[in-house]
């Protein structure tokens, strides 16, 4: 039988790049990028999946409601217009095989299919929301289960360590795309919400071991198979309406195990859109050209420039409200040090312009506003503005 592949793209919803992560990638020999997203899961995987910024298929973009405007009265189903334009369609189309496992309902992706969780969990998690009225964290049944005291949630976990175990050695008679959600990091605020500093801190390295001890479980020399494990966007708590690099800067491990064609990665630092044009390049399928983006194993571009969109929900619940455009200036040899962002708000139609502070290794580390007119930066900003309201057609 002809070798089949396997792809293994693992959202690990909001988790920071922590140190024991990147002691992962380095025992396996996975690359770590940085990547940026966007700043909450819907538009982050939209472009995931899409190779597309919002506002390039919706008019106005993307808020945390605007799936309701695609459900269907009678059937109360969503039906979502970009299906054609996700890669899971496109690589169906193939013949592969898609398998999604912990996806909620009602998500960018697939609109209202239900996918296999071992628990069972996100039919009864849902059950009680009708039209999609509370966020995905919100649940507390699937809060609990993910980070609880009780043993239903210790099951689940060692439900999920059987399960990931199982995949390496699961016989395929199609290549398969797997798409694979642990929410853990997501559920600690509204897990922790009424909890003081102390518990938090005990909560918080409790759902790291659990994240740890999945990621642990997965057999990264499993022949023909990639491996593609992201999170999707920052502290969801810390984003304002300004968003910063904290909000929109994730990270990435990459490894691929196929011989043919195999991709080696040669930058340090891409947009969460780059994964699509990863995988059509990579099995040499034609697919409609975004200049924007590229394969991982494109050389560095010092001089890229990244768009970022966001929707915050407390503003406008439908449509984008902030467009933000940034280019790393300064380098540690291939690493992003600095970036420099100009950010437009809809709502105030006003710019406004930020260096974001990067460490060693990739990760945040502070931000502070900086002047259009300061001599220093005047000439990148102005730049960045120009391209900035060339690419959105509802920045001024």
């Amino acid at each position: 039988m002809k070798n089949r592949i396997k792809i293994y793209c693992v959202l690990w919803d909001t988790m920071p790049l922590t140190d024991s992560i990147i002691e992962i990638a380095e025992k396996n020999n996975m690359s770590v990028l940085s990547q940026v997203g966007g700043c909450f899961t819907m538009t982050s995987l939209f472009e995931l999946f899409t190779g597309k910024m919002p506002s390039d298929i919706l008019k106005n973009g993307m808020g945390h409601r605007c799936l309701e405007k695609y459900r269907d009265k009678k059937t109360k189903k969503i039906h979502l217009p970009w299906e054609s334009d996700n890669i899971n369609f496109k690589l169906s189309k193939r013949g592969w095989k898609i398998h999604l496992h912990n996806i909620p309902p009602n998500n960018c992706i697939h609109g209202d299919i239900n996918t296999d969780s071992y628990e069972g969990g996100y039919e009864e998690r849902y059950k009680k929301i009708k039209e999609y009225k509370k966020p995905t964290y919100s649940g507390k049944m699937m809060d609990n289960i993910l980070i609880g005291k009780s043993s239903k949630s210790r099951k689940w976990q060692e439900r999920e360590i059987k399960f990931i175990k199982s995949l390496s050695n699961n016989k395929i008679f199609n290549n398969t795309f797997y798409f694979i959600e642990y929410d853990h990091f997501h559920s600690f605020p509204s897990y922790t919400k009424n909890m003081g500093q102390k518990n938090k801190k005990i909560i918080r390295k409790k759902v790291n071991k659990r994240i740890i001890e999945l990621m642990n479980s997965w057999n990264f020399d499993e022949p023909n198979s990639i491996f593609w494990f992201f999170s999707d966007h920052g502290d969801q708590e810390k984003t304002g309406k300004i968003p910063k690099a904290e909000s929109y800067l994730s990270w990435v491990l990459f490894k691929d195990n196929t011989i043919i064609n195999k991709i080696v990665t040669k930058t340090k630092i891409i947009s969460i859109r780059d994964f699509t044009a990863t995988i059509m390049k990579k099995f040499c399928y034609k697919d409609k050209k975004v200049n924007e983006n590229k394969s991982i194993n494109s050389f560095c571009d010092k001089d890229r420039i990244y768009f970022v969109e966001d929707g915050r929900a407390q503003v406008n619940k439908m449509e984008s409200t902030t467009g933000i455009v940034c280019r790393v200036i300064k380098w540690k040899g291939d690493k992003p040090i600095n970036i420099l962002q100009v950010a437009y708000f809809k709502i105030k139609n006003k710019f406004y312009y930020h260096l974001n502070m990067l460490d060693n290794k990739g990760r945040y580390k502070n931000c502070y506003r900086v002047d259009i007119f300061d001599k220093k930066y005047k000439n990148e900003l102005v730049e960045l503005k120009n391209k900035l309201k060339g690419r959105f057609k509802w920045v001024k």
